[in-house]
């Protein structure tokens, strides 16, 4: 969890907005690149995705994260309290 946490504060400083930046066109991202982003395991995202608590669209045989869902998965989705990455409310 901890390490979720570092990654959620760095993105927001990289972000300087407290959000997730879209960069250029990027709407979605594959599986391995949540992974990376949020410095977490493939294992972790495909969890997420399969438990419902991660959206994701398959295409072309690929799972996508629409970049709006890794920001509601994150807690930036406006909800109060929602179910973070460890099934735990925040």
């Amino acid at each position: 969890m901890e390490r979720l946490e570092a990654a959620v504060s760095a993105l927001e400083r990289a972000a300087g907005t407290g959000r997730l930046k879209v960069s250029g066109s990027r709407l979605g991202y594959s599986v391995a690149e949540v992974a990376e982003l949020l410095g977490v395991s493939k294992n972790l995202v495909y969890k997420a995705i399969h438990s419902g608590s991660l959206r994701a669209v398959k295409l072309g045989g690929r799972l996508i994260v629409p970049h709006r869902a890794v920001e509601e998965w994150l807690g930036y989705g406006g909800s109060e309290e929602r179910e973070g990455p460890r099934g735990r409310a925040r």
